[in-house]
């Protein structure tokens, strides 16, 4: 759906064009009537069959809560310029992430429809102040795996929030039979979602953390479907990842098990994972 929707961007030129006749060759004797010029015809779907399929989308999208999705959704809004739907994108503009909030408010700027009054929903699940850990905590935490374990130096210097909701769903045994979905040789290992086709999560989001760790062999990073959409998904890279650095939330390190690493295949089951604290707490 939502790559129907990004088409729907980039056809929305033609899509709005109006219906054109096409050219009628023919062979005729001198002096016979011309033919019949052909009905208009049009290289998409109508305005009326556009607009059903857009409410169609927003309905399942609204539903699912699905915030790429969402994001796509306004985009395609914008682009064909359908104000029967600019109410659904308005609402859009209370929405608990960032990056829908955005992307609805500047949908509604090219549909020049003033947005609604109100504050935006608050992001569920919120940290209370003692779950922060001190930047100077030392955390780590083992994933404990089929294939042997997994030791993280987990970075709340760098990543506070991200490390504190990562440490509370290891702790509650959110990860725990949970598998690897994804492995891609020589670049990541994902894991982390309850559904186990990349798109499950713990039922929020958060937002991202911007900082200077590099994804070097080892890195630790959130997953992300979209900006400020962080939830259970992490993700391990296998090798130096440049062009991800500053985009995802990188929050920890390998220190041990970088063969357990190398090892995993797509379905190996996470068993446990522990966090363990210095002293200092």
């Amino acid at each position: 759906m939502r790559a129907a929707l990004d088409a729907v961007v980039t056809l929305a030129p033609r899509l709005r064009s109006e219906p054109a006749a096409q050219p009628v060759l023919s062979v005729r004797p001198a002096g016979a009537p011309l033919p019949e010029p052909p009905e208009p015809t049009r290289s998409g779907p109508s305005p009326a069959e556009l607009a059903q399929a857009l409410g169609a989308a927003w309905t399942h999208l609204r539903a699912e809560d699905e915030t790429e999705g969402l994001q796509s959704f306004v985009r395609a809004i914008a682009a064909t310029e359908e104000r029967s739907l600019a109410d659904e994108v308005g609402s859009l503009v209370l929405h608990p992430v960032q990056a829908v909030r955005d992307a609805a408010r500047e949908a509604l700027e090219t549909l020049r429809v003033e947005p609604p009054a109100g504050e935006a929903r608050s992001v569920p699940n919120p940290l209370a102040p003692g779950e922060v850990p001190p930047a100077d905590r030392s955390l780590r935490a083992v994933l404990r795996t089929e294939r042997g374990d997994i030791e993280i130096e987990l970075r709340p210097e760098d990543a506070p929030s991200t490390v504190a909701r990562f440490v509370r769903l290891a702790e509650g045994g959110f990860f725990d039979g949970l598998s690897f979905h994804r492995v891609v040789p020589a670049f990541v290992v994902q894991g982390g979602d309850p559904r186990g086709d990349g798109y499950g999560g713990p039922g929020w989001t958060q937002r991202c953390e911007d900082n200077r760790l590099p994804y070097v062999r080892g890195t630790v990073g959130m997953a992300l479907a979209g900006r400020d959409t962080g939830g259970s998904q992490f993700f391990i890279a296998h090798s130096a990842q440049p062009h991800l650095d500053g985009r995802y939330t990188a929050f920890g390190k390998v220190l041990t098990g970088l063969d357990v690493l190398d090892a995993l295949q797509a379905g190996d089951v996470i068993r446990k994972v522990e966090v363990t604290r210095d002293d200092a707490e």
